[in-house]
């Protein structure tokens, strides 16, 4: 009896299979629709275009313009000035100084003046030696524009034993007591002019008192 039963729902379990269309099939898990979410819009931000700027030969060539009142002038931007209003200056006469030719100046390859070429010393009439207590003698020839002389004597030593000025002459006597015998001494004498300026250098000479 067991037996029967059990073939007797095999048997229905089999007829009940092949009664089921296969297309009716139960949905699986896979197939069974699920909620999707939704895409959300997210609101557009404000946009503000930029302006293109295409280059033209006008854009190309803009140039700041000068104010309507401006005048370019040579010498920067002063006022201008209008040649109507300028006045013709009158040349002022100046006078010329004239140069005084009584006190010529040196010359440059000497630095004396051109007289004083002729400004020498005299060795012919001059004591190069003498004994001690007579008076040597100074000579020295005369330049043109001198005036009067000035004349020094000095010892061995370098000191100063005379200085005398305005020496018409162009001699020069000295007295026996200025020296010493056995020393040397030496005179320097120049001309001076009418305005007592020194017109040369100084000549001089040695003398020896013996």
């Amino acid at each position: 009896m067991a037996r029967f039963m059990t073939a007797v729902a095999l048997m229905t379990i089999f007829l009940i299979s092949a009664c089921t269309p296969q297309g009716d099939a139960m949905p699986t898990s896979a197939s069974l629709p699920t909620d999707q979410p939704e895409p959300t819009e997210e609101p557009a931000e404000d946009f503000t275009p930029t302006p293109e700027i295409i280059a033209t030969a006008e854009t190309q060539n803009l140039r700041p313009t000068l104010p309507p009142t401006f005048t370019p002038t040579a010498e920067g931007d002063g006022p201008v000035v209008d040649p109507v209003d300028e006045q013709p200056t009158e040349a002022v006469p100046t006078d010329v100084p004239t140069q005084d030719t009584s006190n010529p100046p040196a010359t440059r390859s000497t630095g004396e003046r051109p007289s004083c070429v002729d400004f020498l010393v005299d060795f012919d009439n001059s004591t190069s030696s003498f004994a001690a207590g007579t008076q040597p003698v100074a000579a020295w020839t005369s330049p043109a524009g001198a005036e009067s002389y000035f004349i020094e004597l000095s010892n061995q030593s370098g000191f100063l034993v005379l200085t005398d000025i305005y020496i018409a002459d162009t001699s020069y006597t000295f007295d026996a007591a200025l020296f010493e015998a056995g020393q040397v001494y030496a005179w320097s004498v120049y001309p001076l002019d009418a305005n007592g300026d020194q017109m040369c250098f100084t000549r001089g000479y040695e003398i020896h008192a013996e």
